[in-house]
């Protein structure tokens, strides 16, 4: 079914795209996406994702967006904003899910720093109340203190 939902999006055919992936798991359908958007480095995998948004606005598909963008189309200008934009309505549509909170804390380590050192503190905090464990909250953590003691030592 993968090649169909890729030779659909080639061809621009969003409608009969969608009709295909309804019989998906949604891991699937992001899967999918990805690759798709890895392979052609095309803006049609960012307008099926955009579709699926607009026929349902749901904290999965911001996050299926969020995730294209921040992955296969980051080199796109706006790439790595447009999937802030896409987090941060998941995490609105569904505050409970940690993981949403989690993929927040990408926006902080990478290189343009969408997400500023405290509101980085702010999630890290709220994802390790929720979940101990968990490894980006950890990272963020570590990464911190890091800096601050690189910054400490360089002056």
């Amino acid at each position: 079914m993968k090649q169909p939902f890729f030779n659909c999006l080639n061809n621009g055919d969003i409608k009969s795209a969608e009709i295909i992936i309804l019989s998906q798991p949604k891991n699937v359908v992001q899967e999918w996406l990805v690759e798709y958007g890895f392979d052609t480095n095309s803006i049609t995998a960012y307008t099926f994702a955009w579709q699926m948004i607009q026929e349902d606005e749901s904290a999965d598909n911001h996050f299926f967006a969020s995730t294209l963008m921040a992955t296969a189309l980051c080199h796109m200008t706006g790439g790595y904003a447009t999937a802030l934009y896409h987090a941060r309505r998941a995490v609105e549509l569904n505050p409970e899910d940690i993981d949403l909170w989690e993929w927040l804390l990408f926006f902080y380590e990478i290189p343009d720093k969408l997400v500023s050192r405290e509101e980085a503190e702010v999630i890290t905090k709220k994802v390790l109340e929720v979940k101990p464990d968990s490894e980006p909250a950890k990272a963020t953590l570590n990464f911190d203190t890091w800096y601050q003691n690189k910054s400490r030592n360089d002056h």
